[in-house]
């Protein structure tokens, strides 16, 4: 077994200015982590799960959008055949960023985990 992604999302009531109380967190995490955030152009009506805007770290990508923010980890290679270990890094990289996006004051609704595994054919 092979860990690929895990995924964490947080659901929150629709906030169509998001991005202007979210901007100045995802600013700071830019530079702080040494990432880059990507304003994206969505059309109007688009979904409000549709990303309004990318923070781009070597290792993760934290999507935020009206109703949501989430965050796609990929482990280091040294820690994807052990779920603990890939779980772990995960958990230490999505809290600094939650912390921090949450100080835009958004009402959370729920949150969750998705782990993405692969589990290799065995040849024979």
């Amino acid at each position: 077994m092979r860990v690929d992604r895990l995924e964490f999302v947080s659901q929150f009531r629709r906030d169509d200015t998001i991005l202007l109380s979210a901007g100045p967190h995802l600013k700071r995490l830019a530079r702080e982590m040494r990432g880059q955030v990507l304003s994206l152009n969505s059309p109007e009506g688009a979904p409000p799960t549709l990303p309004k805007a990318v923070l781009q770290l070597s290792d993760t990508l934290v999507h935020v959008a009206p109703t949501r923010f989430q965050f796609v980890m990929y482990p280091p290679p040294h820690v994807t055949t052990d779920y603990d270990s890939a779980a772990n890094f995960a958990r230490d990289r999505a809290l600094p960023i939650l912390r921090e996006l949450l100080r835009a004051e958004v009402e959370c609704v729920w949150s969750g985990v998705i782990g993405v595994l692969d589990y290799p054919r065995e040849h024979g």
